[in-house]
């Protein structure tokens, strides 16, 4: 078994719902037990279809919210948990999820080849696509005293299209040009050499600029980094109404957009973080009820150590949601909490 690659999650959490796991809890419980295999899965060395498995459970929420966006599921229920269903849409997929990937390249396919079948099947309309190509395309030659003369080969390209004679030896390839002209062109794993080489150079002016594009958005980052006020800074400078402001426009932001609440979202709010309380928590049964809070820290337990910050890793895991927004703040709920906690404005 491999790790789930993304183009097969959408399958995998489809095929979840279809198996009769239909709230988040047991659509992740079912992708870490349940090795899923669609009809598109590659075949190993011994011809048997790839099993997947998948274990980032951070994006999970955010898989769901776009497969119920794109029609493959819907969501019940107006408060957690939700309950998940697949539509016809997501039923079809659930099986295949190159579905409609397959569907659209085999219509390119389709029409690459009538267009093709066209072409060549009328010869007249090939000679003179052939002819106004390279009349397009004509050779302007240097002799020299800053003189020029264009050459152009549309009918010798012509001849060679009605009249192809090859004589391939030692990787050498002649052709008769008619009226004694010949040209010899290099042939290299059973193509002409000179397109060859011209390939492979575009391929490393490819490579090159993808690097320096990484090597320009680094710098950036680094510009960033050192021209970033520190939150605090900001706070003290803000006064209480444009800190309301601030606050209202960073949820509304996560809402409008769909975005998971992580660690940079208590980073710009401000204040508050959350914690596990160490009486409470299980490592290995996380979650337990309780055993999360969100809480300012200046709190007196982060001083006696019954509290620990989390991590930016376990935040997501934590599967946070506005449960709902109150007049002096937005609620906050999310697994092992017992009630939605307040974040004040």
């Amino acid at each position: 078994m491999v790790k789930t690659p993304p183009r097969i999650l959408k399958g995998a959490v489809l095929s979840a719902i279809q198996q009769g796991n239909h709230n988040t809890a047991d659509i992740r419980n079912h992708l870490a037990t349940v090795p899923y295999c669609c009809e598109s899965s590659e075949m190993d060395e011994l011809g048997n279809p790839t099993y997947y498995t998948f274990s980032n459970y951070g994006s999970l929420r955010r898989e769901l919210t776009f497969l119920r966006h794109q029609g493959y599921l819907r969501k019940l229920g107006k408060k957690p948990p939700h309950r998940f269903e697949l539509t016809k849409t997501g039923i079809e997929h659930a099986n295949n999820p190159f579905l409609k990937y397959n569907f659209k390249r085999n219509l390119m396919l389709e029409e690459a080849r009538r267009t093709a079948d066209a072409i060549l099947e009328n010869d007249d309309r090939f000679k003179e696509a052939v002819k106004n190509y390279v009349k397009n395309n004509v050779q302007e030659v240097d002799l020299g005293d800053k003189k020029t003369n264009k050459i152009d080969h549309s009918n010798e390209v012509v001849r060679i299209v009605e009249k192809p004679l090859l004589k391939p030896e030692n990787n050498i390839v002649e052709v008769d040009f008619g009226d004694g002209k010949t040209k010899q062109i290099e042939l290299s794993n059973g193509e002409i050499k000179a397109v060859t080489d011209l390939k492979a150079v575009a391929e490393e002016q490819a490579t090159r600029l993808i690097e320096y594009e990484n090597i320009i958005r680094w710098y950036q980052s680094q510009e960033a980094r050192d021209n970033t006020v520190s939150i605090k800074e900001l706070n003290r400078e803000l006064s209480t109404a444009e800190r309301i402001q601030k606050r209202q426009a960073l949820v509304y932001e996560y809402i409008n957009n769909n975005y998971a609440i992580d660690a940079q979202f208590f980073k710009l709010f401000g204040n508050m973080v959350p914690v596990v309380i160490k009486k409470v928590w299980d490592w290995h049964n996380p979650f337990l009820q309780g055993s999360v809070e969100i809480m300012s820290r200046g709190n007196s337990e982060f001083k006696r150590g019954h509290a620990v910050e989390m991590d930016d890793d376990l935040i997501i895991s934590t599967e946070f949601y506005f449960y709902q927004e109150v007049e002096n703040g937005i609620e906050i709920f999310g697994h092992g909490m017992k009630k939605p906690q307040l974040l004040k404005w």
